[in-house]
């Protein structure tokens, strides 16, 4: 699983509960996955679909990547969240 970072789980709009998140690829195509609390942390964790995300986008498990948090109007007056890859953050070694 992904580790969110207090940047994007401080904003709380989430609700400290799993819930669903869509992630979207540096091509627009759109992943579905979990965010999950980690109690014993602190932090929140991406599911599953995270490994593939990772990979269409050209960042290897365990490299940093800045993700934008865009908020999606729904039919039902629901608003979806979705993580947008932007760039992988290069070291500076």
């Amino acid at each position: 699983m992904a580790v969110c970072t207090a940047e994007i789980c401080e904003g709380k709009w989430y609700q400290e509960r799993e819930e669903e998140i869509t992630l979207v690829d540096r091509y627009g195509i759109k992943r579905t996955t979990t965010l999950k609390p980690d109690n014993k942390q602190g932090i929140m964790r991406l599911g599953k679909e995270w490994r593939e995300f990772c990979e269409v986008n050209g960042v290897k498990v365990g490299e940093s990547f800045k993700m934008e948090l865009i908020k999606e109007e729904e039919e039902d007056i629901r608003a979806t969240h979705l993580l947008k890859f932007c760039s992988k953050v290069l070291n500076s070694h």
